[in-house]
């Protein structure tokens, strides 16, 4: 197989794009810019972002993670943990005055009596630490909202989408590659039973 380098996305490059969809020039830098069309790119291009990676991929999720306890048997979660999965266990994430824990559904309580091992984690990337293939799409997804929001021009509608669809599929296409899916362990129930791991 080719490869292609490519330099990544930066955060710039993209809210620029979000910029050039609603013909707003091109800003220079992220900080001394503060207009109100800038905040709302760079606002909605880390919401997209974060829709995105939620949902769980080969590069923002981790096997095996064991989750300690604090010194009140409370499992703390860290401020970029999307999702956490523990096998045999009903688990959520809940807070307490604004700080995450895992929360155990088959008992009510935030109280553990071990760690957890054995977990799988979902966790948020900034813009700039996700792969290419990502921050094309989000920056795609981001554009074509932005110029439907603000504009709302209706024969560029159908080219946004088209480009969407196209940069999802790269990567869908990435994912596939790279995640090391197969009949035998294409979730994680599968991958949990077999203890086969993706990059195998």
């Amino acid at each position: 197989m080719g490869f292609i380098s490519t330099t990544p996305l930066t955060e710039l490059e993209a809210v620029n794009s979000l910029l050039s969809a609603i013909g707003e020039a091109a800003v220079s830098s992220l900080e001394t810019a503060t207009t109100v069309e800038v905040t709302q790119a760079k606002n909605l291009l880390s919401n997209v972002n974060r829709e995105t990676q939620q949902k769980g991929w080969h590069f923002n999720t981790e096997w095996d993670v064991t989750l300690t306890r604090d010194v009140d048997n409370k499992i703390p979660v860290g401020t970029s943990i999307l999702s956490i999965y523990v096998e045999h266990k009903l688990t959520t994430i809940r807070g307490i005055q604004g700080v995450m824990y895992v929360y155990d559904l088959d008992n009510n309580t935030f109280t553990w009596t071990e760690n957890l091992t054995n977990a799988v984690t979902i966790t948020l990337l900034e813009f700039q630490d996700a792969p290419q293939t990502v921050r094309q799409y989000v920056t795609t997804k981001a554009a074509r909202i932005f110029q439907e929001e603000i504009i709302g021009q209706v024969s560029a509608e159908q080219i946004n989408r088209t480009e969407e669809m196209e940069t999802y599929a790269d990567l869908l296409d990435d994912e596939a590659e790279r995640a090391g899916y197969n009949v035998g362990y294409g979730t994680i129930d599968m991958i949990n039973m077999t203890k086969a791991y993706r990059r195998y």
